[in-house]
């Protein structure tokens, strides 16, 4: 039994291996040969360089260059891919769906007049890429279409040989007729925005020639001025400018002061991977609309001439892009590589910000370094807050207009360059050396020396430039107002705050002409304020509430403004002398290893100057200055009784303990 079984599949595979290797060729064979037959054009046509087509209206001629086909009659113009790859492989596959002999045309009392085809409709030249045997060049294959059969959307097609006609799909016709509109390329440019490298524009004299250049990511002007261009700004325009689409051609001549060849309005030239192209552009066609203007163009090195639609807005933005492309923010820096702001002034002490090493984001600290005269500078804590503000005006500075890129030196005594308002220099920390060629790294190793100028009448804008270059902007004048080189507009407003484990065990506010307390509060272990607790003798809830804001304020105190820049016996104010009209003593208690331990803090304080100003000294603190409104208002709660002479103000006794309202978890200034 299984001798039988094994002889059958021996039989079976060796059947299957017969018909594998002899019969299944035979019939590909058989069936490529009738394929073959059917097909119209010879194998040699299926790789071709050159196309054309003859009909009644018109003659196409394209050829292959490189990867590219381009349009050579009636117009030279890049060809569009689709539309000539649908011809090419259409010819290719085009088989008939029946075919007979030329021979037996006269057995039938025919002839090739009868079919369309002495003198065809349409007249298909291919000329082979592949040269023949023996290394010439390769013989044309001709193929003419005739008439339309009678029954059916076919055709009648005479074989290159002109031995046989084939019956083939309409469809050829139909392709083989499309206007040189559908086979054109409609761009204007062949260079994609993403590999634009740089981009020249060109106006006739006296205009200047500008040329705009890609480094890494961000785009320079290099004429005819070295400088920043707006990337963003450059990106859109370039997009919008590639993006042009190509107009109607014009076939009849053109004006000579309209032609872009010999009186162009601009010549704009964008350069790529090895490859440039340059757009002429002349005068306004005649009969355009002004919203919607078309222009004589051509792509330089071919005879085309088209009509170029282009929007009014891209018009203008060419014609000045010297301006509209140009950077308007003066300063480039990183911000977080910032180790130090100098601000220099004419007959004052530079002033500098220098930020301490080893902090950063919220945490960045700032000190102020002040040197006057041969004196040893002087260091003083920098207010965070003030030297962002600064940062961000800084690097938002922008230009409101553009006044000259080479000025004369009377020019730049004229703005008052010759002695700058203000300098401010900016320098990054850990600067990496830059590679060659990187316009971008080089500038960014270097320190930034921005010179602010005004002039002889003073007014809303001022003068600015970079001391590494020479163009001149106008800008608000109110970065002099901004940038004060004085340190109390940067010293650090947080005078004090308690640390963790310091309470407050009692204030006193004493009226110093006559050293009288009048308001005292006393706070046992665990009150922080008496924002609830019922006040002793009746008093109201607004007194206790300023009390609630003045223990705050005074736990954590605050410069509104500096008034010195160190501390002094006497305060004058507009000529006129302010004497301390109070005294606030504040009892601390810390809590710490050794146990308890306590001391007095005092605050002196004028009387209020109008609605919105108090002015405030502390010896220990070094300072006088300005308190915040919020401090200013509980004040004026507390002394008012004192102020309309009632001078019978018992001391409130303590109050219940609460539970701590101003603890601050940050180390003590």
């Amino acid at each position: 039994m299984r001798t039988k079984v094994t002889l059958v599949l021996v039989f079976l595979n060796v059947t299957l291996f017969f018909f594998i290797f002899y019969v299944y060729p035979r019939i590909v064979e058989i069936r490529d040969l009738g394929e073959a037959r059917r097909r119209v054009l010879p194998a040699s046509a299926t790789d071709v360089r050159a196309i054309e087509i003859q009909t009644a209206k018109q003659t196409i001629r394209m050829s292959k260059r490189g990867d590219h086909w381009f349009i050579e009659q009636p117009v030279q113009w890049p060809a569009t891919p689709p539309a000539v790859g649908g011809i090419i492989t259409e010819l290719q596959l085009l088989e008939d769906e029946t075919s007979f002999d030329v021979s037996s045309l006269a057995q039938n009392k025919l002839s090739l007049a009868d079919y369309g085809l002495d003198k065809p409709a349409i007249v298909v030249t291919l000329t082979p890429a592949q040269p023949a045997a023996g290394g010439k060049p390769a013989e044309p294959v001709v193929l003419r279409i005739g008439n339309v059969t009678n029954v059916g959307n076919r055709l009648y097609v005479l074989s290159p040989d002109g031995k046989r006609i084939h019956v083939v799909s309409r469809s050829l016709a139909d392709i083989l007729n499309l206007p040189v509109s559908e086979l054109r390329s409609p761009s204007v440019f062949e260079i994609p925005s993403f590999e634009a490298r740089s981009v020249t524009l060109q106006f006739p004299p006296p205009a200047s020639r500008v040329r705009i250049q890609r480094d890494e990511a961000r785009w320079y002007f290099v004429s005819p001025f070295v400088g920043r261009a707006n990337s963003d700004d450059v990106k859109l325009t370039l997009a919008n400018l590639l993006g042009l689409k190509v107009g109607p051609f014009v076939m009849d001549p053109v004006p000579a002061e309209l032609s872009p060849s010999d009186n162009p309005l601009m010549r704009i030239t964008v350069e790529g991977n090895n490859r440039s192209e340059t757009l002429l552009i002349g005068g306004q066609v005649p009969g355009t609309p002004a919203a919607k203007p078309e222009y004589y163009a051509q792509i330089d090195g071919r005879p085309t001439v088209f009509a170029l639609p282009i929007s009014q807005d891209l018009f203008d933005t060419i014609r000045s892009a010297q301006e509209k492309l140009r950077e308007r923010r003066l300063l480039e820096f990183d911000p977080a590589s910032l180790s130090a702001i100098t601000l220099r002034a004419p007959n004052q002490p530079d002033l500098t910000l220098q930020h301490l090493e080893g902090t950063t984001g919220g945490d960045s600290r700032w000190q102020i370094v002040q040197r006057i005269g041969d004196a040893a500078p002087i260091t003083q804590p920098a207010d965070p807050v003030a030297v962002q503000d600064l940062i961000d005006r800084l690097t938002q500075l922008s230009a409101t207009k553009f006044l000259n890129d080479a000025p004369s030196a009377a020019a730049e005594e004229a703005w008052g360059f010759n002695r700058p308002e203000r300098v401010v220099i900016l320098r990054a920390s850990d600067a990496a050396p830059s590679a060659p060629g990187s316009l971008a790294r080089a500038q960014a190793n270097q320190a930034i020396r921005l010179e602010i100028g005004v002039g002889a009448e003073r007014g809303p804008h001022a003068y600015a430039r970079l001391a590494s270059a020479r163009y001149v902007y106008e800008v608000d004048s109110e970065i002099l107002r901004e940038t004060p080189v004085d340190a109390r507009a940067w010293r650090n407003r947080k005078l004090r705050e308690l640390p963790i484990g310091a309470r407050i065990v009692a204030v006193r506010i004493v009226r110093l002409p006559d050293d009288k307390v009048v308001r005292a509060i006393s706070l046992p272990a665990g009150a922080a304020a008496p924002a609830e607790a019922a006040a002793p003798n009746g008093a109201p809830k607004v007194e206790r509430d300023a009390w609630q804001t003045l223990l705050g304020e005074l736990r954590t105190l605050r410069a509104k403004t500096f008034v010195y820049d160190h501390f002094r016996d006497t305060v004058a104010l507009a000529g006129v002398i302010q004497p301390w009209k109070y005294r606030i003593d504040m009892d601390i208690a810390l809590t710490g290893g050794a146990g308890v331990q306590t001391s007095t803090q005092s605050l002196l304080l004028t009387d209020r100057l109008g609605g919105t100003q108090q002015i405030a000294g502390s010896k220990d603190l070094d300072a006088v200055f300005e308190i915040d409104q919020s401090m200013i208002d509980a004040l004026w709660t507390l002394t008012f009784k004192s102020l309309a002479g009632i001078s019978d103000i018992p001391t409130p006794a303590p109050l219940p303990a609460l539970a701590p309202a101003h603890a601050v978890e940050a180390p003590a200034h």
